[in-house]
């Protein structure tokens, strides 16, 4: 009414599910969306909104501080490969895959250690310690809790591998990977919201099909392996941390796009 431009800058998912076999949620979404500006977090993310917003949407990728403590590729001396999970202990993140995963793993005769790192949820530690007590994977995998600051950055710097299988319906674009790239570690992730434009399958990561367990030992197989393409993998995402979602990255970027809007008369 009183002519200002509208931005709508999303930070997560579901509109495309939320609209599905309703055409009156569809009709008041593109009515909300009508005349007005609409950012994403990545390409991946567009079509949650193509059949409500009928514009091209702005890409604006989320960034994270750099921290100094991180900087450079870290040669870990772990003589035993360790697999880093960091997140609140739910279900849909994908950690009692990411058990099953590694009991697959533990039969085949593989050695590792996995530290769950992350606030309790649908699953206590307790609950967590029971699983892996009765999965026999004590001595494999450790149930740590949350850990915040200096005490969470160094899980990432001691870790050789960071493993994320979420199936959240609603995840857009973890943070979580960005640390993980920040400290060098490959990533093995899943094909769930923009992850795939933030991971490079077979490049900084691996991305395998949600709740696939089987699919998930192979990927980290592959890691547990190969010291050298760990390394690889860890010192390209790095880069691709420093070149594209440092928090300078996404001032910038969120910059520019403002002024494009305010630009269009």
């Amino acid at each position: 009414m009183l002519n200002q431009k509208i931005v709508f800058h999303l930070h997560g998912k579901g509109i495309n599910k939320n609209i599905k076999n309703n055409s009156f949620k569809k009709y008041i979404y593109r009515r909300v969306f009508k005349n007005t500006y609409v950012i994403c977090l990545s390409r991946s993310l567009v079509g949650d909104v193509r059949d409500v917003y009928k514009s091209i949407p702005y890409i604006v990728a989320n960034g994270i501080q750099l921290d100094p403590e991180s900087g450079k590729t870290i040669h870990k001396s772990n003589n035993i490969p360790q697999i880093l999970f960091l997140s609140n202990y739910l279900r849909n993140k994908g950690i009692l895959v990411l058990v099953e995963a590694l009991g697959i793993l533990k039969n085949q005769g593989y050695l590792y250690n996995a530290r769950f790192v992350g606030a309790p949820s649908d699953l206590t530690v307790e609950m967590m310690k029971e699983i892996i007590c009765d999965k026999k994977l004590t001595e494999f995998i450790k149930i740590i809790g949350p850990l915040y600051g200096c005490d969470k950055t160094k899980e990432f710097q001691n870790a050789d591998m960071f493993v994320f299988p979420t199936f959240y319906k609603n995840e857009a674009f973890p943070l979580v990977i960005l640390e993980a790239f920040q400290n060098s570690l490959a990533v093995i992730s899943t094909f769930e919201g923009g992850i795939p434009d933030i991971v490079v399958d077979s490049e900084t990561g691996f991305l395998v099909e949600t709740q696939n367990a089987q699919m998930l030992a192979e990927k980290i197989a592959i890691l547990l392996k190969n010291e050298k393409l760990r390394i690889e993998m860890g010192e390209k995402g790095y880069k691709r941390f420093i070149n594209n979602y440092t928090l300078d990255h996404f001032f910038n970027n969120l910059n520019k796009t403002f002024q494009d809007i305010l630009s269009i008369q």
